[in-house]
């Protein structure tokens, strides 16, 4: 037989007690800010997120209360009994199947409300169809009124009215007999009538749309100089720069100024221009207008590069065909300047080349004879090889050497002393710098713990 602790189950809350703590810990668990910029894919993910949560949690509550009441069948007699007499045994079946059938409701409305969600096309309706507590109260009430109506139509009833007596006292004279409340309670509730009620977490949630809609806001204890900043929307950092302080509410206005005034400075330009241009002669106002052109093309590739600086790619120098400089263009510019350009291309190439190693071959002259072979070659060995320029030799420790900081050489050696000194530990631990704080296991436990074998020591 099964054994049942009573004390152990736990206490049903109310029913708006109920649906405050799933709703509470819905919106403590899950994301609580969405926004209009986001795909709409999310925004159905958001809210869909929501509501299988919701039902999840109603499921576990109510399988909790479910499986925790003992089954009427598998409990002793006496407790049985006793049961009875305190709580009728039909009700009491009643009522478990009646949170059994809320269950599955739940789930049903669930998954309606997921289908829903899943053709919702925008943020107002995905949030319509989530608040629901009109809907709610319109469920209960037809499931209120649908039991009630069974009820009246079993054969159960005429038993039951037959049990009951509904006492209805008469007056016995005509004599007012209100209720009598002492005069220091009435200056009581006065009192506290009068003083102000502070306003708690749950009064405003339930002013702001009750558990699931309401969030309660952490600004409000921020302690500021001014109580109005607690509102303000926190700072964007980019690099280290607040992003707002580069906002201008009136870039746009400035900017339609800048064009006038860009475009006032433009019309007075091609006036003075247009009077310096009667005085050119026709080649010269050919050549006015090429500069022209290429200056409006230049213009226009940078304006568009400008434009497009941040989504196009850096391309390095060398592998960049437009601006690719070769000893042809270089040709090209200095003739169309009317300079002569042989002799600095001929400059780039032979640098270009690179430089190869010579040797003088006028070594000796008349003085190195054919005859004398063995002397010949010497001599040529000797011509030919270049003496090296010998290297700057290290300074002796006790010469001291203007610059180095030392008052004496007797300073100096000491120093030196004391640096040599100073490393001998770190090179006899076989240290990298003094950075090196490695401490090496030299007896790893695995090859000095435990008993020894027949054969190598590698392992035990």
């Amino acid at each position: 037989m099964v054994q049942y602790n009573f004390k152990k189950i736990t206490k049903v809350p109310t029913g708006k007690d109920f649906v405050d703590i799933v709703l509470s810990r819905t919106q403590r668990q899950t994301p609580t800010v969405v926004h209009k910029g986001y795909a709409i894919n999310r925004i159905r993910q958001f809210y869909m997120r929501k509501v299988k949560f919701t039902q999840t949690n109603f499921h576990e509550k109510l399988s909790t209360i479910i499986e925790e009441f003992p089954r009427l069948d598998d409990i002793h007699p006496f407790y049985g009994d006793l049961l009875h007499v305190l709580y009728n045994k039909d009700h009491y079946k009643l009522a478990l199947g009646q949170i059994n059938t809320a269950r599955n409701l739940i789930s049903k409305i669930a998954k309606d409300y997921v289908k829903l969600l899943k053709y919702g096309d925008s943020l107002y309706r995905c949030k319509a169809l989530k608040g629901v507590i009109a809907v709610k109260n319109a469920a209960c009430e037809r499931l209120l009124d649908q039991r009630v109506e069974v009820k009246m139509k079993s054969k159960k009833i005429n038993d039951c009215l037959n049990r009951f007596h509904v006492a209805v006292p008469k007056p016995r004279d005509q004599k007012e007999r209100p209720a009598c409340i002492p005069q220091a309670v009435l200056e009581a509730k006065a009192k506290e009538a009068e003083k102000e009620k502070k306003k708690l977490e749950r009064d405003l949630e339930e002013e702001n749309g009750g558990a699931g809609v309401y969030s309660a806001s952490l600004k409000k204890h921020y302690l500021l100089a001014n109580d109005e900043w607690k509102e303000d929307n926190m700072p964007e950092i980019l690099d280290g720069h607040n992003v707002y302080d580069f906002v201008d509410p009136d870039i746009l206005q400035r900017l339609e100024e800048l064009e006038k005034e860009e475009g006032l400075l433009q019309e007075q330009d091609e006036d003075e221009v247009d009077m310096d241009v009667e005085d050119l002669t026709p080649q010269q106002q050919k050549e006015l207008a090429e500069i022209r052109r290429k200056k409006s093309v230049l213009i226009r590739e940078h304006r568009i590069k400008k434009s497009t600086a941040e989504s196009r790619p850096i391309v390095p120098r060398k592998f960049d065909k437009d601006k690719k400089f070769t000893s042809v263009r270089m040709g090209r510019q200095l003739s169309s300047l009317g300079l002569d350009p042989s002799k600095a291309i001929e400059r780039v190439r032979s640098k270009s080349r690179g430089r190869k190693r010579e040797r003088s071959t006028d070594h000796g002259g008349d003085d190195m004879n054919v005859d004398d072979d063995g002397s010949n070659k010497k001599m040529r060995l000797r011509s030919l090889s270049r003496p090296r320029s010998r290297s700057s030799s290290r300074p002796p420790t006790d010469v001291v050497i203007p610059g180095e900081g030392y008052k004496d050489s007797a300073q100096k050696i000491q120093a030196f002393k004391m640096g040599k000194k100073s490393v001998y530990k770190r090179n006899k631990d076989a240290r990298k710098g003094e950075g090196d704080r490695v401490i090496p296991n030299l007896k790893p436990k695995h090859l000095y713990s435990g008993k020894r074998s027949n054969g190598k020591t590698t392992r035990r």
